[in-house]
């Protein structure tokens, strides 16, 4: 594999993996319309929950409401959205060597050491876990390397991998050194690798990161932009309320439907009294 080749698979790898959503730029702001991961069991819950306390009457109270729970929503968002950069920034910082991809396989040396020149990426001291060192393991194969360094490599990694190298593929097997190499960065790339980043990371660095994210001028923006939500939400209040006293008034004024009973009418008996007898 050409090196300009490998270069632009993993721009191409990096830019759709990173590229992001633009409901998640502008969430906080953007219409009620729920998010993919938001529940729409919870907004109807919060909904319901304004109706039963408020009691709307009409649909200019009920829409009132209805705006109160989308303030509401969104102003959870705003928080929520606070929670996200927090947990990303630490993940980046945690497992940063996790997001990273293991080179493709070169014919020669030179090839390898060109391409690791080309994308060195800054990389922080500390101590190289697991998935690093498979990584530098995969990243240090080529083609034509010797069988001797190849083995001595190896059985350089933590017991486990070499073990399971071992096991699965194992030098006797194959003909030469290039099946050999093949053979044992498909099982780091493709087994070995995948395995390690689904293992659960250590917790490293978080105090540090997450101070160095949660500075006071975010926290201060953070809380203006909540507050904006709050005044939205009191405006509102006072409107419900407005219309709730003008309906209230409204029903008083109305005038009352008078019932009048007809008058009772006595009316003949079924059988009458026969007349008494004339007497002379």
């Amino acid at each position: 594999m050409s090196i300009m080749t490998a270069i632009v698979d993993k721009e191409t790898r990096t830019s759709k993996r990173y590229r992001k959503p633009n409901a998640l730029k502008h969430g906080a702001f953007s219409s009620v319309g729920l998010l993919p991961w938001e529940s729409p069991e919870e907004f109807e819950e919060l909904r319901r929950g304004l109706i039963d306390q408020y009691q709307p009457k009409g649909p200019l109270q009920q829409e009132c409401l209805r705006d109160i729970a989308s303030l509401m929503w969104r102003k959870r968002r705003v928080q929520q959205k606070r929670l996200l950069e927090v947990a990303a920034a630490i993940d980046r910082v945690e497992n940063r060597v996790l997001w990273e991809d293991p080179p493709p396989l070169f014919d020669t040396n030179s090839e390898k050491i060109q391409y690791q020149l080309l994308n060195r990426s800054p990389r922080q001291p500390r101590p190289q876990d697991d998935y690093e060192q498979l990584l530098a393991f995969s990243a240090s194969l080529f083609r034509s390397i010797r069988g001797s360094l190849l083995d001595y490599l190896t059985r350089m990694l933590p017991k486990e991998f070499a073990d399971h190298l071992e096991e699965k593929c194992p030098k006797s097997n194959y003909e030469d050194s290039d099946e050999w190499v093949v053979a044992l960065k498909r099982e780091v790339d493709d087994v070995l690798l995948p395995m390690v980043r689904a293992r659960e990371p250590k917790p490293k660095y978080y105090y540090e990161t997450a101070a160095n994210l949660l500075t006071e001028d975010r926290l201060l923006g953070d809380l203006a932009v909540e507050e904006r939500f709050d005044v939205a939400i009191d405006r509102l209040l006072k409107r419900f309320f407005s219309l709730q006293m003008a309906h209230d008034l409204n029903e008083r004024k109305k005038p009352k439907e008078l019932t009048i009973s007809p008058p009772s009418v006595q009316l003949p008996s079924a059988d009458p009294k026969p007349a008494d007898p004339v007497t002379s």
